[in-house]
């Protein structure tokens, strides 16, 4: 739009290329739009994104391939120092082989993210000199629809000293009975381990079906209560606190 050149808005050919170092994915869709806001100035800083797809097909040359009948996933400046807040939707995932051992459906109904990310420096046109990483992470409300397994989570998280995450999540499983499976069968927890975190969910669920447990990450691990799940994403910044 020549009257306004900060705001720019994309209509996408159906077919895409996409190359890594290591892969190229194509993507194809029935309709992929997108558009983008700048803040009128020098510096062109980010306002906000918006970017929306249909009939979503990801292949890998490494062999790998996902689907989804809808995503949309938009960022906004908060207007308090550099954080924007984070949204995704997605209906209808469908991750082929990669869920093919986890005692759950071939399809996820539905991916929801609402989070606040705050950077290390702003998103604007000196960002290939600044490189603003993540510092932190206000996650307001992520939810997961799979066939009987249903999660909740909100919570704070931000690095530590050495960089990895640091904080508290909480989460409200429904259908808590299938989540060990699932959590083995997608390599996010050792096999051996699969047995002693269904008792542990066993009994903080008093019998009931759900549970709500806090997952909290601390000294670079996960730990549910007493129950270690593994180590701590890493953030690949250091805290300056």
């Amino acid at each position: 739009m020549g009257w306004k050149p900060w705001h720019l808005i994309a209509a996408l050919p159906n077919e895409q290329e996409i190359t890594f170092q290591d892969q190229r994915v194509s993507l194809a869709s029935t309709r992929m739009m997108g558009s983008l806001l700048l803040v009128p100035g020098a510096d062109l800083a980010l306002s906000e994104t918006v970017a929306e797809g249909e009939g979503l097909m990801l292949r890998s040359s490494l062999g790998w391939q996902i689907a989804a009948d809808k995503a949309v996933v938009s960022t906004r400046a908060t207007g308090q120092g550099n954080a924007h807040r984070f949204g995704l939707a997605v209906t209808r995932i469908s991750p082929g082989s990669a869920v093919q051992n986890v005692g759950l459906p071939a399809v996820i109904d539905a991916v929801r993210v609402d989070a606040v990310l705050g950077f290390s420096a702003p998103l604007d046109r000196h960002a290939g000199q600044t490189q603003p990483q993540v510092i932190s992470v206000d996650l307001r409300e992520a939810r997961v629809d799979w066939g009987d397994l249903g999660l909740i989570a909100s919570g704070q998280i931000a690095p530590d000293a050495a960089g990895f995450a640091a904080g508290e999540v909480s989460l409200q499983i429904t259908g808590w009975q299938v989540l060990p499976e699932a959590l083995r069968g997608l390599g996010l927890i050792e096999p051996a381990f699969e047995p002693k975190l269904m008792q542990g969910l066993e009994l903080l669920s008093g019998g009931q079906d759900n549970v709500s447990v806090t997952v909290q990450a601390r000294e670079g691990q996960l730990f549910m209560g007493p129950l270690p799940l593994g180590p701590a994403p890493h953030f690949g910044v250091v805290s300056t606190n």
